[in-house]
């Protein structure tokens, strides 16, 4: 039988390890402080405005930039792709994010600068609503073929990268410590 697999939703994780995330964090808790939270996707919690231009946030594109040409290249874009912006979120205890896809950009990512144990895991959404055609108890266990969730733990300097039309939420957080965490797009 020859297998074909003619659809892939591709999402990538690393580490960036040679970065200051104590100042990132304490950027963070500056522009938290300074600036009102705007309302997007934040269900409770903190989100800002484009960052993008913000000399303090120069090293981080830089590394991201660099971090995520591997995963690019498996697109075959005729250009590279650019950073167009970069927002952080602070998620408190209770705080989450609510379901969404990020329109008019092809990938987007997450950098987390403070994750600590259960402060909310990423979950993408399958495009293709397997329940409706798949009931779980007919599974003897889920896997990336039946799947309608896929879940990624967050991790101090952890990277996530996907592409935007991938719909994606973050479950509450239930520590007693803030999430801190940056995310972008490209073009």
């Amino acid at each position: 039988m020859k297998i074909i697999q003619p659809f892939q939703y591709l999402i990538a994780t690393t580490t960036i390890n040679n970065i200051d995330t104590s100042s990132l964090n304490k950027f963070a808790k500056k522009i938290f402080n300074e600036e009102p939270s705007i309302v997007a996707s934040n269900s409770g919690g903190y989100q800002s405005s484009n960052l993008l231009e913000r000399e303090e946030l120069k090293d981080l594109s830089e590394k991201i930039q660099t971090a995520i040409r591997p995963y690019t290249g498996y697109f075959t874009f005729k250009n590279n792709l650019k950073l167009c912006n970069m927002w952080l979120n602070i998620n408190d205890i209770k705080d989450s994010n609510t379901l969404h896809d990020n329109p008019f950009t092809k990938l987007s990512g997450i950098f987390y600068s403070n994750a600590s144990e259960n402060c909310g895991d990423l979950i993408f959404s399958n495009p293709v609503e397997i329940e409706h055609f798949i009931n779980s108890s007919e599974l003897n266990e889920y896997n990336s073929y039946n799947c309608s969730k896929y879940k990624i733990i967050p991790q101090n300097n952890m990277l996530v990268i996907f592409p935007s039309f991938l719909k994606h939420e973050v479950t509450i957080n239930t520590s007693k410590n803030k999430k801190i965490f940056f995310s972008f797009n490209l073009i």
